[in-house]
This record gives C-alpha cells, sequence and structure tokens, in this order.
C-alpha cells in the first residue's frame, strides 16, 4: 500500500476502513471512542469523524465523495472547511492504520 505523502495523494485517493469487522465502537451523543484490537489503539472520535469512517466502511470514496456524503448526512454547508477537514480526517485515519487505499 502507498503511503500518501501530500494532501493531494490524500484527495486523489479512493479509501476504505480496513477490516471494519475488528473494530469494536462505543458510543455516547455525538462522541464515540473505537477500538483497534490490531494495534491496541483507542481513538476518540467527533460526530463527523464518526460518520466518516462509517462511510468509509460502507464503500471506497475519495476525499471529495466523502464530503459530499458527510454534508448531506449531517446537514453541513459543503465548503472548503469541510473538505479540508475530511483530508486532516483520511490523513488521520491513515496514519492510524484504519483505512487503506482501494
Amino acid at each position: 500500500m502507498p503511503v500518501p505523502q501530500t494532501s493531494n495523494d490524500i484527495s486523489a485517493g479512493r479509501w476504505i476502513v480496513r477490516s471494519p469487522q475488528d473494530l469494536l465502537w462505543r458510543t455516547w451523543g455525538t462522541d464515540s471512542l473505537l477500538f483497534d484490537p490490531r494495534s491496541g489503539d483507542t481513538h476518540l472520535l467527533d460526530e463527523v469523524a464518526r460518520n466518516g469512517l462509517l462511510c468509509l466502511q460502507e464503500e471506497p470514496l475519495h476525499a471529495g465523495q466523502l464530503a459530499q456524503r458527510l454534508s448531506e448526512w449531517l446537514d453541513l454547508d459543503l465548503d472548503d472547511e469541510l473538505r479540508q477537514y475530511v483530508d486532516v480526517l483520511l490523513r488521520r485515519f491513515f496514519d492510524a492504520g484504519l483505512i487503506e487505499s482501494d
């Protein structure tokens, strides 16, 4: 799996959750904890991050597609701020080993 070097690499690739059946979730209100037994890491996710990861469990998506889906699901403006946030999320998810390029 190639390592994305730039934000363009993140934006251009299609991403999907690695082994979603292994992930353990716990949600309280708008926050979620996600435990990845492969790494032993626990991740605190806000509502946007949680829904982003759930979208990537369903099908591989480009950053723009993910931003569009989150905009629709969460009734958010599809603007530069959301697009930049999605790029940051994808980088964080990739660095944590939660997603991979399809």
